[in-house]
């Protein structure tokens, strides 16, 4: 088709949708002249419906949530103990020890866990600086610890008293600021 045929396609639809339009209100206008009291009870009904399903959302409405203290009487039932180093982060656990990664510190601290879950300090062990993540072997025998600010991986063996032993270190390119360390 060319431009002048759509512009007369156009034009004619634009009258039948105006003359539709003209119809249906002369239509709805017969309506509510010869049903005014049909009209006037559904809009009550529907105002009625609204009031409802409004009235019925706020008295029948859940309950908000106690607000989340933390269970301050279970965090006491487990026990704490304070390591008095920088930015204790990562816990990883050896059976009866625990060992946190203290990044600020550049350390690990020993803790060994006792009879109903008493936590016990054993003592800080040194690392590389900045300290992020730890690991331990099978078999609990061996300790890595992973050094963000060096990108090393240090390597301890674990004595059955919780103490440690620095066996070595190995440096691993590219992962200065790496977090995240497994052991098999």
């Amino acid at each position: 088709m060319n431009k002048g045929m759509w512009k007369r396609v156009a034009a004619y639809g634009a009258a039948l949708a105006a003359g539709a339009l003209a119809l249906q209100w002369l239509d709805y206008d017969r309506l509510a002249w010869s049903r005014p009291g049909e009209i006037y009870t559904a809009l009550i009904a529907a105002a009625f419906l609204a009031l409802g399903v409004f009235l019925g959302m706020r008295v029948f409405a859940a309950p908000k949530p106690a607000p989340f203290d933390g269970n301050p009487k279970a965090v006491a039932s487990l026990g704490s103990v304070g390591t008095g180093q920088a930015a204790t982060c990562w816990v990883v656990r050896d059976g009866a020890l625990l060992f946190t990664s203290n990044a600020g510190s550049a350390n690990l601290s020993g803790i060994r866990i006792g009879t109903h879950g008493s936590l016990t300090l054993l003592g800080q062990t040194a690392t590389d600086a900045g300290t992020v993540d730890a690991a331990v072997s099978d078999g609990g025998r061996f300790l890595y610890v992973q050094t963000g600010a060096t990108g090393a991986v240090d390597a301890f063996a674990v004595h059955a008293d919780g103490s440690l032993t620095a066996v070595g270190a190995v440096l691993v390119p590219g992962a200065v600021g790496a977090e995240g360390i497994v052991a098999a």
